[in-house]
C-alpha cells in the first residue's frame, strides 16, 4: 500500500471515530507500528490530526464539537423515548445529576411534578428546569461555547461537594474494552465525578455511539448502567456481561 493510501485511511478513520489508536491502525492497515508512528508524525506535520498517548486525534476534534442545537436534531426519536424512560428511573424527592447533552435534555419534560432537586452543568438544562419548575442548582466554571456545558477546575471544585441518588450523563463514544468516552477532557472530568458522587449512575446513549473511540475515557462500563434505543446485536453480549443494558425495542 502507498504512504498516501495509507494516510487516506487514517484520515478517513478519523473522522469517523475521531481518535484511534497506533496498534489498531497497525493492524487494519496490515503494517508496522513504526510504519504507522511516522505516518502520524507526517500527518500531525501537515496539521491533519493531533499525536496524543497511544494513537491520534483530529486537530479540530474539540473546536469542531457540534453544537447542543444540532445534536438535538439527531437521532431525535430515539432521544426522546431514552428522555421519558430515563426519568422514571427516578423516585420522589431525590437529588439528581443532570449532564449537559441533547438526550439528558429530553428528560426535563418528564421531571415536572416528581418533587426532585436538579445539579446541571448546563445553561440550557437550567433554564429549562426553571420553566418546568424544578429546584435546580447550576454549578459555576468556564462556559464552553459549542454545547454551553460548563467545565474547568471551578466547576469540578463545587460538582466535587455534591451527593446525587442519581446520575444522568451522556457519551461520544461507547466502547467494551475502552467505556464510555467523549472528545473533552474538561466535560470528561465532569461527567467522572458526577458519576462516582452518585448512588446510582446512567449513561444516556443512541445506538450509533456504539463501538465507537472518542479522546477520552470518564468511566468504564461497570460504572454505569445504559438506556439505549438499541444496542448491535455483535456487542450486545459483552456489554451485558460488564453493565445493565436496557434496550427500547
Amino acid at each position: 500500500m502507498l504512504t498516501i493510501e495509507r494516510q487516506n485511511q487514517i484520515l478517513a478513520a478519523l473522522q469517523k471515530q475521531q481518535f484511534v489508536r497506533t496498534n489498531e491502525l497497525a493492524e487494519e492497515l496490515n503494517t508496522s507500528l513504526s510504519t504507522i508512528r511516522r505516518d502520524l508524525k507526517e500527518m500531525e506535520e501537515l496539521g491533519l490530526l493531533r499525536r496524543c498517548h497511544g494513537g491520534a486525534q483530529l486537530v479540530s476534534s474539540r473546536i469542531d464539537e457540534e453544537k447542543l442545537s444540532d445534536k438535538t436534531t439527531f437521532q431525535m426519536e430515539a432521544k426522546l423515548k431514552i428522555g421519558v424512560v430515563a426519568a422514571k428511573k427516578i423516585k420522589p424527592r431525590s437529588v439528581i445529576f443532570l449532564d449537559a447533552g441533547s438526550t439528558t435534555l429530553q428528560m426535563i419534560p418528564h421531571l415536572a411534578g416528581k418533587e426532585i432537586t436538579v445539579v446541571t452543568n448546563s445553561i440550557i438544562h437550567a433554564n429549562q428546569l426553571m420553566q418546568h419548575h424544578i429546584p435546580t442548582y447550576i454549578i459555576g466554571g468556564m462556559i464552553k461555547e459549542n454545547t454551553q456545558a460548563i467545565i474547568n477546575t471551578t466547576a469540578l471544585e463545587q460538582l466535587q461537594q455534591f451527593h446525587f441518588d442519581y446520575a444522568f450523563v451522556g457519551a461520544n463514544a461507547i466502547d467494551v474494552q475502552d467505556g464510555f468516552m467523549t472528545p473533552d477532557p474538561e466535560e470528561a472530568s465532569i461527567k467522572k465525578v458526577a458519576i462516582q458522587h452518585s448512588g446510582q449512575a446512567y449513561v444516556l446513549t443512541d445506538h450509533t455511539k456504539f463501538d465507537r473511540s472518542s479522546f477520552v475515557t470518564f468511566s468504564a462500563l461497570e460504572d454505569a448502567k445504559i438506556i439505549t434505543d438499541f444496542c448491535p446485536e455483535a456487542l450486545r453480549q459483552e456489554i451485558q456481561e460488564k453493565t445493565q443494558l436496557e434496550e427500547l425495542l
